[in-house]
């Protein structure tokens, strides 16, 4: 019996999420890749949500029912791998 491992990776769509779901898409692995953008150059086995983490709630909603759908997990692994980065602030001097 082979063990079934699920990956999330966020910001996968380039950088060390990128390579990171060019390793672990391998047989027995499910791998879902969340990022503004779609990489073509990732493995077709990799699934690439294309979502905005900055707005959270769309991604929840669409992790949940996939899970709901998919069972079977031995194993989760969550890497977080995403930039969320809001608007600079005003500089000023200390």
């Amino acid at each position: 019996m082979s063990l079934r491992h699920l990956y999330i990776v966020t910001g996968s769509s380039r950088g060390l999420g990128a390579a990171l779901m060019q390793q672990l898409a391998q047989p027995g692995h499910t791998v879902i890749g969340m990022a503004r953008g779609h990489n073509p150059a990732l493995p077709p086995e990799a699934e690439q949500w294309t979502v905005d983490l900055a707005d959270p709630l769309p991604a929840a909603e669409r992790l949940q029912a996939w899970l709901r759908a998919h069972t079977g997990w031995q194993s989760a692994t969550l890497v977080n791998n995403a930039a969320l980065l809001s608007a600079p602030g005003a500089l000023s001097s200390a």
